[in-house]
């Protein structure tokens, strides 16, 4: 993340070997901010952690929300791989939905798919 997300702050908690891997915990609070307009932090636990096919996390927002997050890649047979992201939110208290969740979750899931494509097409952060 730190390689494609321009401005990426976490606080790693737990991890075997320093980067993200299964059983991966790390906290931010740029999640929290977009979704509840407010300084909420986010707990990230890596759930699973296959490179080339799939990753998943589980999102903890405090008491706010927890989110799944699946990323799945699938390889195209033509130098080309197809990324699926599916998000499933589950809000904790009637202060963690709105009439803009779904919207602010698009935000989120669409920005990751942006920064993530342009990295992987030219091995550069987008800035």
């Amino acid at each position: 993340e730190l390689k494609w997300i321009n401005n990426w702050e976490y606080q790693m908690v737990y991890s075997d070997s320093g980067v993200n891997e299964k059983g991966c915990i790390f906290i931010e609070e740029t999640t929290g901010a977009v979704l509840f307009d407010a300084p909420v932090k986010t707990r990230w636990i890596t759930t699973r952690h296959e490179p080339d096919t799939r990753i998943q996390f589980v999102l903890v927002s405090e008491e706010m929300a927890i989110t799944i997050f699946d990323i799945e890649f699938v390889d195209q047979g033509n130098g080309l791989c197809l990324t699926k992201f599916q998000f499933t939110y589950t809000h904790l208290n009637n202060d963690a939905i709105s009439e803009t969740t779904e919207e602010k979750l698009m935000l989120i899931m669409t920005s990751i798919m942006f920064w993530l494509k342009h990295y992987c097409e030219t091995g550069e952060m987008l800035k």
